[in-house]
């Protein structure tokens, strides 16, 4: 493991306690102390269909510097290929990928 917990993103994103809950993008800043790697930026596409998650994975890793994370949470059984094929193909690392039951958790580093 990386020392970001997907699960724990996920939990947040569901109860509403941040701005993901909308469907918006949110740096974590509750990374456990003493972990050097950076949080990783939520990014929550949950109930949104193809291609749209990864449209915003793609969007939103312009605008990172390399070595950043994005934690994307996604519903939509297309991701699963789709996310993987993206990181090959734009020279990105899928870090982790984790099913949290309701969705998946595609840990993504921006290689730049």
């Amino acid at each position: 493991m990386t020392g970001l917990d997907p699960a724990r993103a996920g939990d947040d994103a569901e109860t509403g306690d941040d701005a993901t809950a909308g469907g918006e993008a949110q740096t974590g800043d509750d990374a456990p102390a003493g972990d050097d790697a950076p949080s990783p930026v939520l990014l929550d596409a949950r109930g949104q269909r193809c291609p749209m998650p990864v449209i915003r994975l793609g969007a939103l890793l312009k605008d990172l510097p390399p070595g950043a994370g994005v934690l994307l949470l996604a519903t939509d059984p297309a991701a699963r290929t789709d996310v993987p094929a993206f990181c090959r193909m734009r020279r990105h690392d899928l870090v982790e990928v984790t099913d949290e039951g309701t969705h998946t958790a595609y840990l993504v580093r921006h290689r730049g």
